[in-house]
């Protein structure tokens, strides 16, 4: 995962993530991949 930062007082924004798909394949719930997304009172995630 990569995150950007603006100033080194500013909090970081989300830039990039990596997936292995083969590791997947090979992992306990074969080849699903579980996502949970959330926002927040002002509309945030």
């Amino acid at each position: 995962m990569a995150v950007n930062r603006v100033t080194t007082e500013a909090p970081p924004h989300f830039k990039r993530f990596y997936v292995c798909f083969e590791a997947l394949k090979r992992g306990p719930f074969k080849g699903e991949m579980l996502f949970a997304v959330g926002r927040n009172g002002i509309n945030h995630m």
